[in-house]
């Protein structure tokens, strides 16, 4: 999803997860969403963006109990 949209993104897919009464086990790959490629064509990602998704990501899913889904502020020192 990206260190961009997680907070964005996540919550309503756990809601609609709740809904449906599904348990689920969850894994996140910051390295998918964050990449970008530089002027001499490498394919990298920014550390912070990488941290940044994790704690997002891992926030929203702790979160993950009835009525509980907030995980919309950034971390500190998010870009």
């Amino acid at each position: 999803m990206g260190a961009a949209r997680i907070r964005d993104v996540l919550p309503n897919l756990i809601e609609k997860l709740q809904a449906a009464g599904l348990d689920v086990a969850w894994v996140s790959d910051p390295m998918h969403g964050n990449g970008y490629e530089t002027s001499t064509g490498y394919k990298t990602r920014r550390f912070d963006d990488v941290i940044d998704e994790v704690r997002g990501s891992s926030r929203c899913t702790a979160a993950w109990a009835p009525g509980r889904v907030a995980c919309t502020s950034s971390s500190p020192g998010a870009t």
